[in-house]
């Protein structure tokens, strides 16, 4: 997602009554127990996202007499970190075309989930780290510094991205949404999906990158 963006995003909502799951190894949805997850993983913070945050939800959750919540998880290349995210509370999903997001990922867009810090969460193996870069005021992406993967970036203190090629399978919720910064694209979509040549809201295009008028209604 480019720095500074502005994105619309979906009324934050939390549903009642969902299962949580942690990943095997191979980054798929799992069922297995907080307790068991706790034994395999050492949650660690980073910065405004880590561990602290979503066992706080659990808690909460457990202490409200709902024990399970529906959860997605993926890892980076080398499997040292493992990336939770509560499923159901993501806001947007968008495919960036911005240069730095291109250069970062060495791939021709980068397609990510947007979703509130505290439903996200790193649990990093022991003895393996992560590497931090700001990339802007608001924007600091972090990586795995084993196999240097992008885990997820951070925006300002209430939103975290997550790329979407980090799960083998993400859920079908999570379908792209919208195009961003279209105007800097290496190639052409006509994918149906809505285009804005900068930042979410700003100037619609077409597939070709022609400005267009949007409708009032």
């Amino acid at each position: 997602v480019a720095d500074n963006q502005q994105i619309k995003h979906r009324p934050y909502r939390r549903r009642d009554g969902p299962r949580l799951g942690f990943s095997s190894a191979n980054g798929a949805e799992g069922r297995s127990s907080v307790s068991a997850a706790r034994a395999e993983w050492h949650l660690r913070a980073a910065g405004p996202v880590g561990g602290s945050d979503v066992r706080r939800v659990i808690e909460d959750m457990e202490g409200q007499g709902t024990t399970n919540i529906t959860t997605s998880h993926a890892t980076c290349f080398c499997g040292d970190i493992n990336i939770s995210a509560i499923t159901s509370d993501y806001e947007a999903v968008s495919i960036c075309h911005c240069s730095i997001c291109r250069r970062l990922a060495g791939a021709p867009f980068m397609a990510s989930v947007i979703l509130p810090q505290n439903a996200v969460t790193l649990a990093v193996k022991e003895g393996a780290s992560t590497t931090e870069q700001a990339t802007s005021k608001h924007v600091t992406r972090v990586r795995c510094a084993k196999c240097a993967s992008p885990v997820l970036a951070r925006l300002g203190k209430a939103k975290t991205v997550v790329p979407l090629g980090l799960f083998l399978k993400p859920p079908a919720e999570w379908r792209p949404q919208h195009h961003i910064h279209y105007e800097a694209r290496i190639m052409d979509f006509e994918d149906g999906l809505p285009k804005w040549l900068g930042r979410f809201g700003q100037t619609a295009c077409d597939s070709r990158g022609n400005a267009v008028v949007c409708s009032s209604s």
